[in-house]
């Protein structure tokens, strides 16, 4: 997916553009335990990173709270890389945690009151690890998704990939690994973590060294006290699924599974993808069923998907470059599995649909009446009122005068 979303970014962004290096400073804002203070907005053309934060309804608190031209070096790495994202779960406090991925391996820490570094973290040793998520359980005690796998590994536990790290935020410092169940030529390939009672739900997409063969996703739970898998759910049949995302009540799981693609995203089987619905009161979860976005709009689902009420999903279509067909961002009605299509993307000058242009999704439920959609094409984060039918709110621009899109959504 990383790949598909750098081919389709550097077309639209050109190449060697720079961040600004005028920094807009931190922000006097706070969640709490229930809600988060805003977004986090990462813009990037791949080469260079500019993080903004937004409220809670997407309107803009600080165009420029970071960047690849601002930020100084450290005795652990350069100023912010160009593949950058906000972990799935936030923080909660005055911070803001990033993911500097392949290449860089590094993990940031920046005060969100005076838009400083308080510290770095490599989680590479010594691979390149291309960490996907993070998720911090305590102050002292945090989890670090690693998609990338060593071939090249020894027998230190460190080495290997394909795992969940152990880190103490504090320090900050690497204190274990967690090592994820392993299928043959095909490792782990841990996307994302989502805080589950006292359980941490990994999701595995289990992709073979060179990408060419792909087993079924599964969903492995960590017992955040022991640090120990408790159980494990194979999805069977399903192919590049994404986070495990919670409705607002607590009651339903729910995953987009993309399916197998190729590297111009071309869906190689209708059968692997689906958004699939989970019971989340049994342990392990018990599917509830499955809903095919390609039988209703014709392409599969990209594996982001969220919760804006209890029966209403909002995801996106995996749409593949120079083909028939426009990114959209679709809703989904889950009372009669209906789909309603709430925006699509232009296409290139010959008519060809330009592969994905719509980046990141935001929704929080009972916390802000408005869904949040990261907009390549125009720079801009589209705003949908959830009380309003998902009427489209003026957009948010960000990032057009220095050529960096917005790419990718967190919370603070």
């Amino acid at each position: 997916m990383r790949t598909l979303r750098l081919a389709a970014l550097l077309a639209l962004a050109g190449c060697n553009v720079e961040s600004t290096d005028t920094p807009s400073g931190g922000v006097d804002v706070v969640g709490d335990e229930l809600c988060p203070a805003g977004a986090v907005a990462v813009l990037s053309d791949y080469q260079s990173t500019q993080i903004a934060l937004l409220d809670r309804e997407g309107l803009v608190l600080s165009p420029s709270f970071a960047s690849s031209g601002a930020l100084e070096a450290s005795s652990v790495a350069a100023p912010f890389s160009g593949d950058v994202i906000a972990p799935s779960n936030r923080i909660v406090g005055p911070e803001v945690a990033l993911l500097d991925r392949f290449g860089t391996n590094v993990l940031t820490w920046i005060d969100t009151r005076t838009a400083r570094v308080r510290a770095q973290l490599p989680v590479g040793t010594d691979f390149e690890s291309n960490p996907y998520d993070y998720l911090e359980l305590s102050p002292s005690k945090a989890y670090v998704a690693r998609f990338g796998e060593n071939a090249g590994a020894t027998d230190d536990p460190y080495s290997l990939g394909g795992d969940v790290l152990i880190v103490d935020p504090s320090e900050p410092a690497i204190t274990g690994v967690i090592a994820l169940p392993r299928e043959s030529d095909q490792p782990p390939r841990p996307l994302s973590i989502t805080p589950f009672g006292e359980t941490a739900l990994v999701v595995l997409q289990r992709l073979s060294l060179d990408f060419k063969s792909q087993g079924p996703s599964e969903i492995v739970a960590i017992d955040t006290a022991t640090d120990e898998i408790i159980w494990q759910l194979v999805l069977d049949g399903l192919l590049s699924c994404g986070r495990v995302m919670l409705s607002p009540s607590g009651d339903t799981m729910a995953l987009g599974c993309t399916g197998r693609i190729d590297p111009d995203g071309n869906l190689a089987d209708p059968e692997g993808s689906a958004i699939v619905l989970l019971d989340a009161s049994s342990v392990p979860p018990r599917e509830l069923r499955r809903i095919s976005v390609y039988d209703a709009l014709g392409f599969s689902a990209q594996p982001e998907i969220e919760w804006a009420t209890d029966t209403l999903m909002l995801g996106k279509t995996q749409t593949p470059f120079f083909g028939a067909g426009n990114n959209q961002l679709f809703a989904l009605e889950l009372e009669d599995d209906s789909f309603r299509v709430l925006a699509e993307a232009g296409t290139n000058d010959d008519g060809t649909g330009k592969g994905i242009v719509f980046g990141s999704l935001l929704c929080t439920p009972g916390c802000s009446d408005v869904c949040l959609l990261a907009d390549q094409e125009q720079s801009t984060v589209r705003r949908f009122s959830i009380g309003d039918d998902l009427a489209e709110l003026p957009a948010t621009s960000l990032g057009a005068d220095k050529g960096l899109p917005p790419v990718d959504l967190g919370t603070f």
